[in-house]
């Protein structure tokens, strides 16, 4: 059987967790079903949070919404890099 992750995924999972992920940032608060996320995950190679939001509800097209990004440290470091897709493909 094919397991996502590769052989030994499954007792990494148990046995070895990433607690990190409780101390880096995370993005909450997505206001679901106006906006979705394809994905979001902290490269902590890079410092950086990734962050793909996609197109939801299309009656809410061009309206505001919000999202929450916690556990961001020296936020007067920060600088956000914000590309935009049409939502027909990847950036």
């Amino acid at each position: 059987m094919t397991v996502a992750g590769g052989p030994g995924s499954w007792y990494r999972l148990y046995n070895e967790p990433n607690l990190k992920k409780f101390h880096q940032p995370t993005v909450s608060g997505i206001d679901y079903p106006t906006v979705g996320v394809g994905q979001a995950y902290y490269d902590e190679s890079l410092g950086a949070l990734m962050v793909a939001l996609l197109p939801g509800d299309e009656k809410k097209t061009g309206g505001k919404t919000t999202f929450k990004v916690t556990n961001l440290a020296h936020l007067s470091q920060l600088t956000p890099i914000i590309a935009v897709s049409s939502g027909h493909g990847p950036l």
